[in-house]
């Protein structure tokens, strides 16, 4: 009887081994073909802490799909860039040839060595860890003798409460201890469950001030905070000497950058000096003339459409 049971769980089994078996063979032909791609077309990566710089690579994705044919701009440390454009634009795609994760096929790239990048996605990846170990990832060594200059990062970003909790949360499970025995950057918490995403994202900025990189990709990573808290991730970051490379939608952040990659969503994009103010001022422009557009035909249709005192009477 078993065994006339257990022959549903046996087919699922070898259904899927099967399919195994053929997704790896696939995976193997894939290699394949795209390492004699990449024999024949492979661009230069050179390493330089002083500068970013594409120059002609294409942004090609896996699929095939060409986001930009040739990108081409240079960011030094001390400059400050901002990435702009509509969604799928290839944003992320520079990114990901920037951190390596998709290989240059053509053309030459200039990146610092990897202790002198810091990636900050829009998602903190939080775990269940220490605090210390949240501030110092993806390190697993302390570099400081005492806890006084990671005190001094959380009360940036208003994260000393945290300390607070973490003592509450050990005199908890024993009463017994002295508040000065407690170690609170010791303490073990589920971070991603009992944090909102918005201290989530000052937390994981945290990180950036622990470890100092020249340059940062900073990817919308302060979207859920206040924009009272953003001025001020964005100011100290700079103040530690880091170029920042950011993709940011609220225009409040435009000062803090002088050059703008905007990709235009058709293959083409503009690499230029930006002038906030200036700038500024073209996009309230902007909107009052929208504004104004939008309300014409509104404002015409009155205007037909008023009826006459003798229309009122008829």
């Amino acid at each position: 009887g078993m065994l006339i049971r257990s022959r549903k769980e046996i087919q699922q089994v070898v259904g899927y081994f099967k399919r195994l078996t053929e997704f790896k063979k696939t995976l193997i032909e894939i290699d394949t073909a795209a390492a004699s791609t990449e024999s024949s077309t492979k661009g230069v990566v050179k390493y330089d802490d002083n500068k970013i710089e594409f120059k002609d690579i294409p942004l090609i994705t896996p699929a095939k799909i060409t986001l930009a044919e040739s990108l081409s701009f240079t960011i030094n440390h001390g400059d400050h860039l901002l990435i702009a454009g509509p969604n799928g634009c290839g944003k992320s795609s520079l990114f990901r040839i920037l951190g390596g994760l998709w290989p240059v096929t053509k053309g030459e790239l200039t990146i610092p060595h990897f202790e002198n990048v810091f990636y900050l996605p829009q998602r903190a990846y939080l775990s269940k860890s220490s605090l210390k170990d949240q501030i110092i990832y993806p390190s697993t060594e302390y570099k400081y003798k005492t806890n006084k200059e990671l005190l001094d990062i959380l009360e940036v970003l208003d994260l000393k409460f945290l300390l607070h909790e973490n003592i509450a949360l050990e005199l908890s499970k024993n009463p017994y201890l002295e508040v000065k025995d407690i170690d609170p950057f010791a303490t073990i918490r589920n971070w991603p469950e009992e944090l909102s995403i918005g201290v989530q994202q000052r937390l994981a900025m945290s990180r950036l001030y622990y470890h100092k990189p020249r340059f940062a990709v900073l990817d919308e990573c302060t979207s859920a905070v206040s924009p009272q808290m953003e001025q001020l991730m964005y100011a100290h970051a700079q103040s530690l000497g880091i170029s920042v490379l950011s993709v940011a939608h609220r225009s409040s952040l435009w000062h803090f950058h002088n050059y703008i990659l905007k990709f235009k969503g058709d293959g083409t994009y503009s690499f230029t000096k930006l002038d906030a103010k200036q700038r500024l001022e073209w996009e309230n422009e902007l909107i009052e003339l929208n504004k104004f557009l939008r309300d014409v035909p509104s404002l015409s249709l009155i205007h037909i459409s008023e009826p006459t005192r003798l229309d009122v009477i008829s």
